[in-house]
């Protein structure tokens, strides 16, 4: 397995439509934000490792085809 290290992303919480407190509630899906590269691009299944003591720490998978927009790209995360 290769790690590559990828600078300047914005990882968060994916929105739910189920109704919650979230006073309990674990976060297991992401998104994973960052500006357009095209030396690079994230694959499905592929592996991001989020260091610990950052926000949404720990190993996740690319879920799907990352979205490719104008000022970015956009990478549905799970935890495997």
């Amino acid at each position: 397995m290769t790690e590559i290290p990828v600078a300047d992303c914005i990882i968060a919480a994916r929105a739910t439509s189920e109704p919650t407190d979230r006073a309990d509630l674990i976060a297991s899906t992401a998104v994973l934000y960052r500006d357009p590269d095209p030396s690079f691009s994230f694959l499905p299944k592929d592996r991001v490792r989020v260091p610990a003591g950052a926000l949404m720490a720990g190993e996740w998978s690319v879920d799907g085809l990352p979205g490719e927009w104008p000022l970015g790209v956009e990478v549905g995360l799970v935890r495997p």
